[in-house]
């Protein structure tokens, strides 16, 4: 059984940003609905695959130098996401929105010093 890896709070708007992304692409945002969106190195899009018309979303698109993922899978249970090689801004401009200071405290007091340009998280 999965269980949940967040810690922060830029983790949980990067989670609403995909799902909201997920929503405007396929009008939907549940089980069924994830997708791998690759990347240039520049933070363009350039190609999405959706899980609604690629069954296999979760490797195509492994090879790309940078990418977003969403995968919410067993209802409403469990969501996972990542992304890999994507820059602070790039994440905001694309999912539409801005972090704080704050959102890199965790729960428990500490403080992350850098973005991480790569990570994945277990909703």
């Amino acid at each position: 059984m999965p269980r949940a890896t967040n810690k922060y709070a830029f983790e949980s708007k990067i989670w609403g940003g995909l799902a909201n992304l997920a929503l405007q692409l396929t009008g939907n945002c549940g089980e069924g609905y994830g997708f791998r969106a690759v990347l240039n190195k520049e933070g363009c899009l350039m190609t999405i695959y959706s899980q609604a018309f690629f069954p296999d979303f979760r490797d195509r698109g492994k090879e790309s130098e940078a990418m977003l993922f969403y995968d919410p899978f067993e209802g409403p249970e469990y969501q996972f996401i990542k992304w890999s090689n994507a820059k602070l801004e790039t994440i905001e401009r694309i999912l539409n929105i801005r972090f704080t200071p704050e959102d890199f405290v965790a729960k428990d007091g500490s403080k992350l010093e850098l973005f991480p340009s790569s990570h994945g998280v277990m909703f």
